[in-house]
């Protein structure tokens, strides 16, 4: 189902609708607003690498968990991170011109879970500064330095 053109809820537009069966729901359903369990518990299926994003901001050094993070082009490389509004990082990373993507390993987990609660914990993991000034994790499978 397609959505009229001017459907957009808090700035986003919407255009289509998703209904969700995982392998144990005996049959397809419309997500229940009330109830996103079944929504998430499917997308929690969909394997995914986890990413630190970090930057420099007017409040101090701040870092963000994300999964929702994928190539966009080769040429000219470019990457694509997702932050919803709502998060209290939203601003800080709204506003940076430099951050730096890092691809964490498996047994990294714990840096993914304090950065999921804490952006302001970089003094808690070693870490260094880029040439642009931005907090860099000492340890990581990949890192992306980023500008807009």
């Amino acid at each position: 189902m397609i959505s009229r053109p001017d459907d957009v809820r808090n700035g986003i537009r919407t255009i289509g609708a998703v209904n969700v069966q995982t392998s144990d729901m005996p049959a397809m359903r419309k997500p229940d607003p009330a109830d996103t369990r079944a929504l998430r518990d499917a997308f929690a299926r969909f394997v995914t690498g986890v990413t630190v994003v970090t930057t420099q901001s007017d409040a101090g050094p701040m870092a963000i968990t994300a999964n929702s993070f994928t190539s966009v082009s080769l040429d000219p490389p470019l990457v694509l991170w997702c932050l919803g509004r709502g998060s209290n990082r939203y601003e800080a990373f709204r506003t940076a011109r430099h951050f730096a993507i890092h691809v964490l390993a498996a047994d990294q987990r714990e840096i993914c879970d304090l950065f999921a609660r804490d952006g302001a914990a970089l003094a808690q993991v070693p870490h260094s500064r880029n040439a642009q000034g931005v907090p860099v994790l000492t340890q990581y499978l990949a890192r992306f330095d980023c500008v807009l």
